[in-house]
């Protein structure tokens, strides 16, 4: 795509974010991106579409040279009135191959699209810096190769995918979440989040502090101070989301 920059013809990669984390219309999955990606945010121009105030432009999504699914704090097993949209986001991603990055919920919801089953995680919510075992094929993944029982990635989720869509090869997985990522096509689907930034993780453990308390995802007060002071690990998974954006 040919955009004009500074008074200059350059060439800049088209990036649709399609941000699904409120119902009222938010810039969170841009910001979240920004905050990460720092200068080099100038390198892609980015493109939110929010589904649950905005009409989703076929158009820009068929032209984009890669997507990006955020997380979201609705479950895919219910009712919301932009579902359909969802749905029509994947159908235009797979049938033109774009290159995908679909993470939490986006993973959830590809499975979803692709008949198979997400479930509430009968282990429990996972929150917090995570590691993940890679399979052989993982291990020998791109973009997230290196991680395998190594970095932290960070996980916020009490929803996971039951079982693989049916062509779809599994990258990993750990012990609270059977399908922490896969491949299907063009897209990376992960459980875990690479979009997120250390000062919005610690938002959501704060806010979700008393439930996490009384589900016994946090054991104590000295648990809670424990894991505040160690969210900063799951930064390494933002890698992940650098990767992608170079690779499109």
């Amino acid at each position: 795509m040919i955009i004009y920059w500074k008074s200059q013809e350059v060439f800049m990669k088209q990036i649709v974010i399609i941000d699904s984390i409120i119902d009222d219309k938010s810039i969170a999955q841009l910001g979240h991106m920004q905050a990460i990606l720092g200068e080099k945010i100038a390198e892609c121009d980015l493109v939110e579409i929010h589904l649950a105030s905005q009409e989703l432009d076929a158009q820009l999504l068929k032209n984009c040279d890669g997507v990006v699914f955020s997380g979201s704090m609705r479950s895919v097993y219910d009712d919301f009135d932009w579902k359909k949209k969802m749905h029509q986001a994947f159908e235009i991603i797979l049938e033109r191959n774009l290159p995908t990055l679909a993470t939490c919920f986006g993973a959830q919801f590809l499975a979803y699209h692709l008949g198979s089953r997400v479930i509430k995680n009968p282990r429990g919510v996972e929150f917090g810096p995570v590691k993940i075992t890679l399979t052989e094929e993982g291990q020998t993944h791109p973009l997230i190769g290196d991680y395998h029982q190594e970095k932290y990635v960070f996980a916020t989720h009490q929803d996971i995918v039951e079982t693989l869509p049916t062509e779809a090869r599994l990258l990993a997985f750990n012990d609270n979440t059977p399908i922490q990522a896969y491949q299907y096509g063009s897209i990376l689907a992960t459980q875990f989040h690479s979009d997120m930034p250390t000062n919005r993780t610690k938002q959501l453990l704060e806010a979700r502090k008393q439930k996490y308390l009384d589900l016994g995802v946090l054991r104590d007060e000295d648990h809670y101070a424990q894991l505040m002071s160690e969210l900063h690990l799951g930064e390494e998974a933002h890698d992940i989301l650098h990767r992608f954006l170079e690779s499109v």
